[in-house]
């Protein structure tokens, strides 16, 4: 669990608020057409206007409690607490530079398009950095290039899933053009293939 602070100014104050991180992950895999965000150019703040100050210090208050007892609820309140900042420029490049890790901030700039065919090179534009440089950080990590777009794709694979997306549209959406490789290398990770996998989620009704 890794914790991103965050300063909300309300009438003329400050609250401190985090965000953990399967939370942002959450968000921003439901926003990943948001074009290219360079992480160089990541704001040190947000500003946003908000009409009712009120229902946000709610908001945070709740988000921030340590025993809550609808861990749901909290994930949807702070997937609206982030909307709320969603037309912000570069909010992707914020959220990924609150990322301790390498590995995580590379994650996140696969999830801003998934279904993109990513090579190694696409991360030097991003990063400012050279391939060397990155493969370095990742191994550092005990991660790789491949390994962590692999994880990242088989991930969003699972949400499509869940939501009963046609088996091609899941393929197409995780960077696949071919659906047998795609049912293959899912085999291979979970041990099952997608239809095996959708048919479990219908009859256990999850």
């Amino acid at each position: 669990m890794i914790s991103y602070q965050g300063l909300v100014r309300t009438f003329h104050k400050y609250i401190e608020f985090e965000l953990n991180d399967s939370a942002v992950r959450n968000y921003l895999s439901c926003h990943n057409h948001q074009g290219k965000q360079l992480l160089d150019k990541c704001p040190h703040l947000l500003k946003k206007s908000f009409a009712y100050p009120d229902l946000l210090i709610r908001m945070i208050d709740n988000i921030s409690d340590q025993n809550h007892i609808h861990p749901d609820f909290k994930n949807v309140l702070t997937f609206s607490l982030l909307s709320i900042f969603s037309d912000v420029d570069n909010l992707r490049a914020f959220l990924t530079s609150g990322m301790p890790t390498f590995s995580g901030k590379v994650r996140s700039i696969f999830l801003s398009d998934v279904s993109k065919h990513w090579k190694l090179r696409d991360l030097t534009d991003y990063l400012y950095m050279s391939e060397s440089l990155i493969k370095k950080k990742l191994l550092l990590e005990n991660t790789s290039f491949s390994k962590l777009l692999l994880d990242t794709r088989m991930a969003f694979a699972i949400k499509l899933l869940k939501q009963n997306r046609p088996l091609k549209q899941v393929s197409e959406s995780c960077g696949f053009s071919s659906i047998s490789y795609f049912v293959y290398l899912f085999r291979q990770y979970y041990n099952c293939t997608p239809c095996e996998y959708a048919k479990h989620q219908l009859s256990s009704g999850k």
